[in-house]
């Protein structure tokens, strides 16, 4: 009866090591090596469980590591967290499983017997290698190993941890013996397995806020990259209408000569008004001394339309963080065209920029419908206020990191922001 056991156990724990293995290929974490290498393997994991039967429990976890990592090595040449990861955690859930699924038939049978348990890890972990020999033939399931690259070793770390607690609980139930010692053991399991809990729910919740930060970084970003094509092509524009002026220069020259040599001033001078107003000088873009600003300006007054014309006064440094300016520049020209854009007709914008003993002061000016006189950043006045009200927050961020001073103030139907920080 016990050599029966023990061979079952000692098979078991073969076909537990061939499902980790055959995971850890089919997850794409590392590529299995040649048959020989697998024969070998075998034979530890035969010398390893042999030696587990031999010594019993109480060495069982430090000899079940050595086997794991000596086949780590064989199989796949190296060993990685990961290889870890995915051998702790399939064991303790094939634990938990085949605990439920033994509570379960003991639910129906009476008089099952304790040595059933290991019958019934030894399905679950048949079962488990059977998926997972089919699992390794799948190409989108090899593309999980960037998934565990993404998500922070932490995560992994505390999910092991819940699961093998769930386990051990469910393992420690499954004895009927009701005492204080079983409610204590329960007790602490049940209070690691809480906070582990908690600490997950609350790295989780710091994910999808680094993800929302991410993905609003990514839409500035992209907005940007957008700007500054549209700015390439419009100077690409400007360079060919320049090449064009200077190509018909010659004979503006001639034809003015011969108006002023036949005294027909006044024709001569509405031919150089002509002259003036097609010139490609009228369509130059903005001169601020920093080229991302340029693109943004000339990008945000072209937006603008009939609505609106940006007017901008100083000199922007380069020495800027691009993704900051891009930021503060860009919100506080969509605020402006907005506000604009209510109120009908064509406005004027004014953006005053300066460099001055190490700060940086910008200021933008415009006029709004808003007849309240105010100061501090308002709420927003659009009806979906979860999606809006966040451009001078995320100004006013963006200044923070500096050490910067935001001030935004309406007087008289006048909306302005005025900003200082160090550079």
């Amino acid at each position: 009866m016990f050599s029966a056991i023990y061979l079952i156990r000692i098979f078991s724990d073969l076909i537990m090591v061939s499902y980790v293995t055959e995971l850890i290929g089919a997850f794409g974490v590392s590529k299995c090596a040649s048959l020989k290498r697998r024969l070998i393997s075998v034979g530890i994991i035969l010398l390893m469980t042999l030696i587990i039967v031999i010594s019993g429990e109480p060495f069982s976890f430090v000899i079940y590591l050595i086997m794991f990592l000596a086949v780590f090595k064989i199989v796949f040449g190296e060993i990685k967290f990961s290889h870890i990861y995915i051998a702790v955690i399939s064991e303790f859930v094939m634990s938990l499983l085949s605990s439920c699924l033994y509570a379960i038939i003991d639910g129906f049978i009476i008089n099952v017997h304790p040595d059933f348990k290991i019958a019934t890890l030894l399905l679950v972990r048949i079962i488990m290698l059977l998926t997972a020999v089919i699992l390794n033939r799948s190409e989108k399931v090899h593309k999980l190993h960037l998934v565990i690259k993404i998500i922070p070793r932490h995560i992994f770390i505390l999910t092991a941890l819940s699961v093998m607690f769930i386990s051990f609980l469910s393992e420690n139930n499954s004895n009927f013996s009701e005492n204080a010692l079983k409610q204590a053991i329960n007790t602490l399991l049940i209070s690691a397995l809480t906070v582990s809990l908690i600490i997950m729910i609350f790295s989780l919740l710091i994910n999808v806020v680094a993800k929302r930060q991410f993905w609003e970084t990514n839409e500035l970003l992209r907005s940007q990259v957008e700007a500054q094509l549209r700015h390439y092509k419009r100077l690409e524009k400007l360079n060919g209408d320049i090449r064009s002026f200077r190509h018909d220069y010659i004979n503006h020259m001639r034809s003015l000569i011969s108006l002023l040599e036949m005294g027909q001033y006044e024709d001569a001078k509405e031919y150089v008004e002509k002259l003036v107003k097609t010139s490609p000088a009228q369509n130059c873009s903005y001169q601020t001394g920093n080229f991302l600003a340029d693109a943004i300006l000339t990008d945000k007054n072209d937006l603008c339309g009939e609505s609106a014309k940006i007017v901008f006064y100083g000199f922007i440094p380069d020495r800027l963080d691009n993704a900051d300016l891009c930021v503060i520049l860009s919100n506080a020209l969509d605020n402006a065209a907005e506000a604009c854009r209510n109120l009908g007709g064509q406005s004027s914008i004014e953006v005053y920029a300066q460099e001055r003993q190490g700060y940086f002061a910008l200021t933008v000016r415009n006029p709004t419908s808003d007849t309240g006189n105010y100061s501090g950043i308002p709420e927003t006045t659009k009806s979906d206020k979860l999606n809006h009200g966040f451009g001078l927050r995320n100004i006013e961020a963006a200044v923070r990191k500096y050490d910067g001073q935001l001030c935004v103030k309406c007087e008289n139907m006048v909306f302005e922001l005025s900003l200082t920080f160090k550079i």
